[in-house]
């Protein structure tokens, strides 16, 4: 199929949804995933009341100590803090 969804291209909507080189690592259904695609980590969130959408996050390099060192104690209050107020992480959501 070609042509755009909205303002985006057929391609971009491939990147977008390409996910086969990530291996999911923990899955705590509708709190957060975590992902690996051999370059880092990143967290998906479900946000939103009426209409659930989902965030997706590249943790910086401080975040993955913290996952590293803290583990799900960690990826528990971030996901609580990135659903509570998704618009401040709008800007690094992976598309």
């Amino acid at each position: 199929m070609f042509g755009t969804y909205g303002d985006l291209q057929e391609s971009t909507l491939i990147t977008i949804f390409n996910m086969n080189n990530w291996q999911e690592l923990i899955n705590k259904g509708m709190d957060y995933v975590l992902y690996t695609d051999g370059e880092g980590y990143i967290l998906e969130v479900p946000c939103g009341t009426v209409a659930v959408y989902d965030l997706r996050l590249r943790l910086d390099e401080a975040e993955t100590q913290r996952y590293l060192n803290e583990g799900d104690r960690f990826l528990d209050e971030f996901a609580g803090q990135i659903r509570t107020y998704p618009s401040r992480h709008y800007d690094r959501h992976i598309r």
